[in-house]
């Protein structure tokens, strides 16, 4: 359900707290059977963002939450969508960059939406390890949304998470070699 006066998270919340569990590996099975509820909020999402009710995101945390959330969002939706054929799934979402999206009646691409918006208003490195793209070399999903007024604090979390994770960031003291994820690129 949502509300007439502000943006709610609620149902994206449930469904990443029920389907992602916390190394970020989805459940696309179970979540799937709930496909209805995911599309509910991408249509949520596609009425209703900072460009056509700015009052409803007070303050750049807020409109940050708002982005972060819709690409995380909308590509759980088609991953979900093309899944179990991961084949399919690759072919139709064009590696995800230029899938249409739309956000509060504008149609863009997840790739307007990161390069165009996320990475050029916000100008926070950290935004990387909050976006996840479907893939397992990509930061991992967070379950649940981003809290209120704790968008700074979640992309610290994720920072550190990310750098501290030896599957992306780790020193070969033999070889005296430092191996980055391509993400620093």
């Amino acid at each position: 359900m949502h509300s007439a006066d502000h943006f709610s998270y609620d149902e994206y919340d449930r469904l990443t707290r029920a389907y992602v569990d916390q190394r970020g590996d989805v459940n696309y099975s179970g979540l799937k059977k709930e496909l209805a509820a995911l599309k509910d909020f991408i249509d949520h999402l596609a009425a209703v963002s900072p460009e056509n009710k700015p009052e409803w995101f007070p303050g750049e945390d807020e409109r940050k939450r708002y982005y972060l959330t819709a690409y995380n969002a909308y590509i759980l939706f088609y991953a979900v969508l093309g899944y179990p054929d991961k084949h399919a799934l690759w072919s139709k979402l064009g590696l995800f960059k230029n899938k249409e999206i739309v956000l509060g009646g504008r149609t863009l691409t997840l790739n307007d939406l990161e390069h165009g918006i996320i990475r050029k208003e916000f100008l926070d490195p950290r935004i990387h390890f909050a976006l996840n793209c479907g893939a397992r070399s990509c930061p991992p999903l967070k379950a649940g949304v981003i809290a209120q007024n704790a968008t700074e604090n979640e992309l610290e979390e994720a920072a550190k998470r990310f750098i501290n994770d030896p599957g992306h960031v780790r020193f070969d003291e033999s070889s005296l070699t430092l191996y980055l994820s391509k993400i620093f690129d």
